[in-house]
């Protein structure tokens, strides 16, 4: 499995096979594997930093995930 550090820090794993089109699957938008867990109110602000973070670095941002009902 090869590894990069990106922009805020996070090393990234990542798998290169085939020929081709890259294709990038993202998981979690602004959370990772654990931050995803929990109540909402907890998550959100977490979500709002980082969405800020990405508005800064790339120009927009992807939108919040919606409370579940």
């Amino acid at each position: 499995m090869n590894t990069f550090t990106s922009f805020d820090g996070i090393r990234i794993a990542y798998h290169d096979e085939g020929e081709g089109p890259a294709v990038i699957l993202l998981h979690g938008g602004y959370l990772d594997g654990l931050g995803q867990f929990g109540e909402f109110e907890r998550i959100l602000p977490l979500a709002e930093k980082r969405q800020e973070m990405f508005r800064q670095v790339f120009g927009r941002a992807l939108p919040l995930p919606n409370p579940p009902l």
